[in-house]
């Protein structure tokens, strides 16, 4: 099963909630006309099992439902709300306001292809903001377009998987609000972090299987001029460890570490690099 958003300029975001996840957050923004259109679908099985809940800036549940609905958002209001239509292009009632973004947000469009024109298969895309708030989405055709915003710190982390089959025919091209592009890569398991418009880590392999060394602590010195490290808590709520499973830590100067959890909870310092800036891959 699926959700798909769909603004009133027609770009198209979707999403799932990850198999061995309970819930998962995505942040879903208007278009010119502040108005969106979400849908849920009812593939797959074990539809009572599946629930989910729009929320406005505030923080406010605007509308809440199950499988196979349709809710159409205008100005942070719900127009329509129907349990049986699939998505269609909204026609607003009300002469539509243009919002005004806020002087820091920096967008960013996500160009991806087929080259073939029979979609990703399996593969997809993950965009992960600064704020946590997670984006997934694939090619159903040749090609699609997403509109990837940053968090409150101004960044973002874009990771393309392997999945699926046929992947010499993926492509992808992260695009700026001036039209310029700024990372473009295949389906080879890469992540590029952005932060403030400019790429700061590019086609950072991810990790592949292999021993999981005990975890190093990094040197203060690569820290940023402030100090400013993190605490990394990694949990196994069992308590036998992560059997095989690591994380990965690379700052903006290419220094990597990796660990893992033996026993129930591990308690790691992370530093980033001269620029300030890390990525955090867990397998």
């Amino acid at each position: 099963g699926s959700w798909t958003w769909t603004d009133d300029d027609g770009t198209a975001t979707a999403g799932t909630v990850d198999s061995g996840s309970s819930s998962a957050t995505f942040s879903l923004c208007t278009g010119a006309g502040s108005c969106g259109t979400l849908y849920v679908d009812a593939a797959g099985s074990y539809h009572g099992e599946r629930s989910w809940t729009l929320l406005d800036s505030s923080g406010t549940a605007l509308a809440s439902g199950v499988t196979d609905m349709t809710t159409t958002v205008c100005d942070g209001a719900v127009v329509a709300l129907d349990p049986t239509l699939e998505p269609t292009t909204l026609e607003p009632t009300l002469e539509p306001t243009i919002p005004q973004p806020t002087s820091d947000l920096v967008c960013y469009t996500l160009y991806a292809e087929d080259s073939y024109g029979d979609g990703w298969d399996a593969g997809s895309w993950t965009w992960t903001d600064d704020d946590g708030a997670v984006t997934v989405g694939t090619v159903d055709g040749s090609e699609t377009q997403f509109t990837l915003c940053p968090g409150s710190g101004g960044c973002g982390v874009l990771y393309v998987d392997g999945g699926g089959s046929y992947l010499t025919e993926r492509s992808w091209e992260l695009v700026d609000a001036a039209g310029s592009a700024i990372a473009s890569g295949t389906a080879n398991e890469t992540a590029t972090a952005v932060c403030d418009g400019v790429v700061v880590v590019d086609d950072t392999p991810s990790p592949t299987a292999g021993p999981t060394p005990a975890p190093t602590t990094p040197a203060t010195d690569g820290a940023t001029d402030d100090g400013t490290c993190y605490t990394l808590y990694a949990q196994d709520s069992y308590g036998d460890g992560w059997n095989g499973g690591s994380w990965t830590w690379t700052d903006d100067d290419g220094a990597v570490t990796v660990g893992t959890v033996a026993e129930s909870l591990e308690e790691v310092t992370l530093c980033p690099g001269s620029g300030g800036c890390g990525v955090l891959y867990v397998d």
